[in-house]
């Protein structure tokens, strides 16, 4: 590292290797036509104010400053941990925290932007700014001359300055929040950003195609394994190409988001909490709504499970020797998949996947073909008062703000204010259990009614056919002697785990 120079030196230095730095933000609200002209035009601005000054640039630093939903912020601030472990509020600047690093090592010589109003609307920024600028005595400037930190006097110009910048974001973002306030109390959709998942762009009249993707995802996380379902429903759509709002591929973050939203049963939102009735229909059941959400923020849900089982049989098809599951494989290019035993010796045996589905396919639906028997499978709702349940978990909650407010005042103690906390979420525990149980669906409620269940076979998820064998068969691989060429059919051996004709019987044992 260079020595610093004397600050008389340093003011009137003309840097041979200064940095410049843009920051997207900026461009990207007044100058970009989609094609990146905003940083051509900023950086020729920059370059030809250089040159009339007598500076030479190093290196040009184009700082990505924008939020998720495109919206510009060199003010907001987020909590993260600080170079000495502690934590603190600071905006998150990679460019701007590389460019000080690079003056302060004296690997460049002087720093050059826009404008102070671009460069910081944080007072510690600029402050940052000022100990790197007191330390390497290095020169500053902006093309429209309102960055100078020389002297004493522009310093204090620069921290009123930046101090006025703070005070104008800081009143742009109250009027902002207190705009999107009035907007969710009185039903109207939020702006800004993306249109959402199932809906048209007015964000209020229901794209049907999408919504109706909703409403499958949230039928088949109610049916499926929780720990597999998002992964699998995901994998699902990008496999059936269905397009996303930003053309993005399917995650299970993204599902996971559109799933739980409280817009799907026509509710408004404000700081994440539901504020009121919206101007847009529901598109899936409040009950059943309630339900996804239940599960999909469970903290004892794993959160990852492993990767995507995109084989039908894997883990759930089972070893007739050791009575392992089975696992899919792809068997190299030019290669039929197989299943074979997940053991440790994982030699049991080996047999072609292909085959293998279809033979159990084909005996399932024959199955299901038969008259009465989906119905026989069906489960029976539980009976219960679900608006009555629906008005009492209102209470609850209201009953628990009460308490926080109570504990506030200092009329219980923390001793009450746990236990009375404990009791009321085990009663709202119970009946989110029980309004749960009276929306799940099962897998095979597609298929009730229908006289070509290999339709419905056709339009089911991978995760939902997975339920379907899980729910009425057992498949095991069995030992043979036969070799030679094609699949052996006997080596599949599948029995019914519960008849329709024992599920009468169960009915009957439960009703009485």
């Amino acid at each position: 590292m260079n020595a610093p120079r004397g600050r008389r030196d340093g003011a009137n230095a003309k840097p041979r290797n200064a940095i410049v730095l843009i920051r997207k933000s900026e461009i990207k609200l007044r100058y970009d036509d989609g094609a990146g002209k905003g940083v051509v035009y900023d950086e020729h601005a920059i370059r030809r104010h250089a040159r009339s000054i007598g500076w030479t640039i190093g290196r040009v630093i184009i700082e990505n400053d924008l939020t998720p939903d495109g919206k510009a912020s060199a003010f907001k601030r987020k909590m993260i941990t600080l170079p000495d472990g502690s934590k603190g509020l600071r905006t998150v600047r990679p460019g701007f925290r590389l460019a000080l690093d690079l003056l302060m090592q004296g690997v460049h010589d002087g720093l050059i932007v826009v404008d102070l109003d671009r460069l910081a609307r944080q007072p510690r920024d600029l402050e940052d700014l000022i100990d790197v600028v007191e330390w390497r005595y290095l020169p500053v400037t902006s093309v429209t001359g309102s960055l100078r930190l020389d002297d004493d006097a522009a310093i204090t110009q620069a921290r009123i300055m930046c101090a006025i910048a703070n005070k104008s974001s800081r009143d742009t973002a109250r009027r902002v929040a207190g705009a999107r306030e009035r907007a969710a109390m009185d039903g109207d959709p939020a702006t800004g950003g993306n249109r959402p998942f199932g809906f048209e762009a007015n964000r209020i009249t229901v794209r049907e195609s999408e919504a109706e993707v909703v409403r499958w995802a949230t039928e088949a996380v109610l049916q499926g394994d929780q720990a597999d379902s998002l992964r699998s429903l995901a994998a699902d759509l990008r496999k059936r190409g269905v397009p996303t709002v930003t053309g993005a591929k399917w995650s299970p973050e993204t599902l996971r988001d559109i799933l739980i939203r409280p817009r799907n049963i026509g509710r408004t939102v404000y700081r994440g909490e539901e504020i009121a009735d919206a101007r847009w229909p529901a598109i899936v059941d409040v009950d059943q709504y309630r339900a996804v959400v239940a599960l999909l923020t469970d903290p004892a849900r794993n959160a990852a499970p492993g990767p995507t089982r995109t084989y039908l049989g894997s883990g759930v098809y089972l070893c007739g020797v050791c009575g392992h599951v089975c696992e899919g494989n792809g068997g190299g290019k030019g290669r039929a998949s197989y299943y074979r035993c997940k053991s440790e010796a994982g030699a049991h045996f080996r047999a072609n996947a292909d085959g293998t589905d279809e033979c159990v396919v084909e005996t399932v639906l024959a199955f299901l073909a038969q008259p009465g028997v989906v119905e026989a499978f069906l489960p029976v709702a539980p009976a219960i008062d679900a608006a009555a349940l629906r008005a009492e978990r209102t209470a609850l909650r209201g009953r628990l703000d009460e308490a926080a407010l109570a504990f506030a005042a200092q009329e219980i103690d923390r001793a009450q204010l746990r236990t009375t906390t404990a009791s009321l979420r085990a009663r709202l525990d119970a009946i989110d259990a029980k309004l749960t149980a009276s929306v799940a669906t099962s897998p095979l409620a597609p298929f009730a009614g229908s006289t070509a269940p290999a339709e419905v076979w056709q339009r089911a998820s991978t995760l939902q056919r997975r339920e379907i064998l899980n729910l009425l068969v057992v498949v095991t691989f069995m030992p043979t002697a036969r070799r030679g060429a094609g699949f052996d059919t006997s080596r599949v051996r599948i029995t019914w785990k519960l008849t329709p004709t024992k599920r009468r019987s169960a009915r009957a044992v439960k009703g009485s």
